[in-house]
């Protein structure tokens, strides 16, 4: 397995991810995201401004990156992460 990241996730994207009808996010690659890496989603409720008490061990199946030649919809820079929950 590769690094653990925790990354904060707003509501309603964290439901959505918990519901298992969101399974992919863009994010900006600044941690070098790579396949084997895990991600624990912390919920975050923006109406509260706090975090909740739920955490998502989610896993990165595939990692799209923009690059020189394709950019794939994507910002230079950034990253579509996919991803499968953690039992």
């Amino acid at each position: 397995m590769g690094q653990v990241i925790q990354l904060t996730t707003v509501q309603p994207l964290f439901d959505a991810v918990w519901n298992g009808t969101k399974t992919a996010v863009i994010q900006p690659n600044a941690r070098d995201y790579k396949v084997g890496d895990l991600l624990e989603l912390k919920e975050y409720d923006l109406v509260k401004n706090k975090f909740g008490e739920r955490i998502i061990p989610v896993l990165i199946t595939h990692v799209l990156k923009a690059d020189h030649q394709h950019h794939w919809g994507l910002r230079e820079g950034f990253v579509m992460l996919s991803f499968k929950v953690m039992a």
